[in-house]
């Protein structure tokens, strides 16, 4: 075993699958869900100045989606897990793309990330962005895959069309008609923010020329 192979043992040693850690965590009764939407609908609907605005600026309707999150036909027996309902009251606070008006995630959720082994950094060529390997984690390796590889595509959609998909699901005020500040990494997925949206990805990429 190599010290790089060690190094990753260790850091992997606490590490949890997604799918199984998706699998078991919350606890959620249905009453509990619609006191959650009930208290979000207070601040939106009766104390947030800036929503006249917002719904304007981002055509968009946090009220009823509220509403109808409260109003939905499940029962205790036929609910979503329950990192679905977070998935969507978060998403539904992102919408207004406010930073100010954020939703926080209880645990077991809040204080995890959802990481993958990898960082890719975008990057500018003139007026066209690209999307490189950055860094990966010691001790991981991948035939043909490391700092350097350009990728092209992620789970098989190009990859800026799969990068301006996660405007909706970011607070942030940076991000405007869909385009993203320039500069950023990713992935990692706090999962106290919006989470991480699959268990599993593919990307596709091409080595430097």
């Amino acid at each position: 075993m190599t010290e790089a192979s060690e190094a990753m043992d260790k850091r992997l040693a606490g590490v949890v699958e997604l799918r199984d850690f998706l699998d078991r965590a919350g606890s959620l009764t249905l009453a509990d869900r619609r006191a959650l939407v009930a208290q979000a609908l207070v601040l939106i609907e009766q104390n947030y100045v800036h929503l006249p605005l917002k719904v304007a600026m981002h055509a968009v309707n946090p009220v009823q989606r509220l509403l109808a999150l409260r109003l939905g036909r499940q029962g205790e027996a036929s609910m979503d897990p329950e990192w679905r309902f977070h998935a969507e009251l978060s998403q539904i606070f992102h919408s207004v793309r406010d930073l100010h008006t954020n939703y926080l995630l209880p645990e077991p959720f809040a204080g995890r990330i959802a990481y993958l082994p990898y960082q890719v950094e975008e990057y500018y060529e003139g007026q066209e962005r690209h999307y490189v390997v950055a860094r990966v984690v010691a001790g991981f390796a991948a035939q043909g895959f490391g700092p350097g590889v350009r990728v092209t595509h992620w789970n098989g959609v190009p990859i800026d069309r799969t990068r301006d998909g996660c405007s909706p699901r970011c607070p942030r005020a940076a991000w405007r008609c869909g385009s993203p500040a320039r500069g950023t990494s990713w992935p990692c997925a706090p999962t106290c923010s919006t989470g991480p949206t699959s268990t599993w990805t593919a990307g596709r990429g091409r080595q430097p020329t």
